[in-house]
């Protein structure tokens, strides 16, 4: 999965930074420049890579704060919604006409399009 993953969407002689875990170990065979940063029990993490503890740790939030569980049927949508709100933290002034363009630009989308069951409530 990591492999396809970085196959797809990594341009080749890309320099890719990583946290050394033995998964990405095949990277220096695909014409990647791989740089593993590799800590002692996490010792350093914080310090290197502040802004992916900081957006994980408000993902956890978010999903607990709003949702108040994560349903693994949904957890795709869950980090989908707190992506494209991370996304346009900074354009809260037009974020209203921007939902009202997409609205009108996209037709409406069936249940099963989307990837998720609807759920039907019994009184």
């Amino acid at each position: 999965m990591v492999m396809a993953f970085v196959n797809s969407k990594i341009i080749l002689g890309s320099v890719i930074e990583t946290d050394g875990f033995s998964v990405y170990n095949f990277i220096n065979d695909l014409n990647f420049v791989h740089e593993p940063t590799v800590t002692e029990n996490g010792g350093k993490t914080k310090e290197l890579y502040p802004w992916v503890h900081l957006v994980i740790g408000n993902l956890k939030r978010f999903i607990l704060g709003t949702h108040h569980h994560a349903d693994p049927m949904y957890l795709r949508l869950y980090v989908a919604e707190y992506c494209y709100r991370l996304n346009r933290r900074f354009h809260k002034d037009d974020l209203f006409d921007h939902l009202l363009k997409v609205c009108l630009l996209i037709s409406p989308r069936k249940y099963n399009i989307l990837g998720i069951k609807k759920i039907v409530y019994n009184h």
